[in-house]
């Protein structure tokens, strides 16, 4: 009798964590997403503020909005062509580089002695080198929102026309990015909201 209660006992015990396992196993929260540590990311941006900088001569700028023109000027400044690598050193921090590239053109009109008119006609290449710091404070299984700021240097390359050579200017440059959302579907494609050489409104693709 005492082996029958035992062999009884027995199966409701291995029946209990049996159906303990079956509950736990329906109860368990969706698998978190994965840790990337590696992030590597290529973007466009619009309305970067190239030439806006305050170290430039008001010669050398052109307005934040990508294209000017009257009968006797020309500004024209392409978006940001970008590049950027993070690391994730933790679910909320990463710490990364990014390279920036923008081509413009100003066309401005100057006298001679006798009030002949006569233009300058500069095409200008940028190349931006950011650090970049970006905190993640909302990170699900199908989308990031972060925010981020970067510090760096700009490069400024003129090229050589008959009335101007070609000069080399660096500045010390910053980047901000107020508001980010990064996808995690099928097309990992991110979009940002900042301010700096990449762009006031940014969208790029993540590998």
């Amino acid at each position: 009798m005492e082996k029958h209660y035992l062999k009884l006992f027995m199966v409701i015990v291995i029946l209990f964590f049996v159906t303990i396992e079956g509950f736990s196993q329906e109860n368990q929260s969706p698998t978190k997403p994965k840790f990337v540590r590696h992030e590597f990311n290529v973007s466009l941006g619009i309305l970067n503020t190239i030439e806006v900088h305050p170290l430039l001569t008001f010669s050398d700028r052109i307005p934040l909005f990508s294209y000017k023109s009257k009968s006797d000027l020309l500004f024209f400044k392409i978006g940001s062509f970008n590049f950027e690598y993070n690391l994730n050193l933790t679910k909320i921090y990463s710490i990364g580089v990014s390279l920036s590239y923008t081509y413009s053109r100003n066309k401005e009109i100057d006298y001679l002695w006798d009030w002949t008119p006569f233009y300058y006609d500069i095409h200008s290449h940028f190349l931006s080198i950011i650090i970049n710091n970006k905190f993640n404070y909302i990170r699900k299984k199908s989308y990031n929102i972060y925010t981020g700021f970067g510090i760096g240097i700009t490069q400024i390359y003129r090229e050589h026309n008959e009335y101007y050579n070609p000069s080399s200017l660096y500045y010390i440059d910053f980047n901000l990015c107020l508001f980010g959302i990064s996808l995690k579907n099928n097309i990992p494609l991110f979009f940002e909201i900042g301010l700096g050489p990449q762009g006031i409104f940014k969208v790029g693709y993540n590998f």
